[in-house]
C-alpha cells in the first residue's frame, strides 16, 4: 500500500531554456521533501520529449525506467535542452512512450508530472494527429490502461498549451496548474495523496488484524466517513 511509482514527463527544447533550470530545482526539491517527511517507498522516471523531424533531429522522447530517488535526482540534473522547430511539440508522445515505458509495480499509487511550455503535435489547429499518428486520445487510453493520473504543469502563457494540457489532465484523473507556484501547488496535492497512503496503509493493517471500525476510528482519531474514503481507496487498490 505504501509504494509510490512517479513519473516526470518533461518537455526538453530550446523554448525551455528560461524554466528548465527552475524546474530542475523544484523537482529536486520536490523529491528531497516527500522522501524526508514520508514513509513512502518511492520509485521515479523520466520521459523527455522533444519534437519529430524535420523540426528535430536529435530525438523524439528518451525515457528512464523507474529508479531510486538518489538515482533520479543525479539524472534530473542532467537534463538539457535544445531544439524543437516549431511551436507545437512531442507532447503525446511524451506521455505514451514515458508510461508505456515504466516498469509499474503491482499494487502502486502511480502518479505523472507533464511539464512544458508548448502545446502539443495533434492538437493544435489543423492537426488531427501528431507525426507519428498518435492522437490525445491514444495518450489518454495509455494513462487509464497503466493507471497512471497524469498531473500538468504549464510554464507558459500559450493558450493552446493550456488547453492541451488540462484537456489531458482532466481525462487521466489529474488536473493543470500554471505560474510561477505551480510546482509548490503540486508539491501539496502530492503531500495529501502521501497522506492518504499512510492513513490506508495503517487501517488495512488493522482491518487484517480484526480491529472493528470503532476501534479504528477512535485509535486513529478519524470519522466513520474517512474510514469509509479509506476502505474504497483500499478495494480500488484490490481489484488490481
Amino acid at each position: 500500500m505504501n509504494k509510490v511509482d512517479l513519473l516526470f514527463i518533461v518537455d526538453v527544447t530550446g523554448s525551455m531554456g528560461g524554466f528548465i533550470s527552475q524546474a530542475q530545482q523544484k523537482m529536486q526539491s520536490m523529491l528531497e521533501s516527500l522522501t524526508s517527511q514520508f514513509g513512502i517507498d518511492l520509485l521515479v522516471g523520466l520521459s523527455l520529449y522533444r519534437d519529430h523531424p524535420p523540426q528535430d533531429s536529435s530525438f523524439v522522447t528518451v525515457v528512464l525506467d523507474l529508479m531510486s530517488v538518489d538515482k533520479v535526482k543525479s539524472q534530473i540534473s542532467k537534463i538539457g535542452v535544445d531544439g524543437g522547430g516549431d511551436t507545437p511539440e512531442a507532447v503525446i508522445d511524451g506521455i505514451i512512450d514515458g508510461v508505456n515505458g515504466m516498469s509499474w509495480r503491482d499494487g502502486s499509487k502511480r502518479i505523472a508530472f507533464l511539464i512544458g511550455d508548448a502545446p502539443a503535435h495533434g492538437m493544435v489547429c489543423n492537426e488531427s494527429c501528431c507525426q507519428c499518428g498518435s492522437t490525445w486520445g491514444h495518450a489518454v487510453t495509455a494513462a487509464e490502461d497503466h493507471r497512471v493520473s497524469v498531473y500538468s504543469i504549464l510554464l507558459s502563457n500559450d493558450n493552446e498549451a493550456r488547453d492541451n494540457f488540462k484537456l489531458i489532465s482532466n481525462f487521466t484523473g489529474g488536473f493543470l496548474v500554471e505560474g510561477k507556484d505551480a510546482m509548490d501547488a503540486i508539491l501539496d496535492t502530492l503531500k495529501s495523496e502521501f497522506d492518504d497512503i499512510n492513513l490506508d496503509s495503517k487501517i488495512l493493517e488493522m482491518l487484517s488484524g480484526g480491529k472493528d471500525e470503532k476501534a479504528i476510528c477512535d485509535m486513529l482519531k478519524i470519522d466513520r466517513e474517512q474510514l469509509s474514503e479509506s476502505r474504497s481507496r483500499i478495494a480500488q487498490f484490490a481489484v488490481y
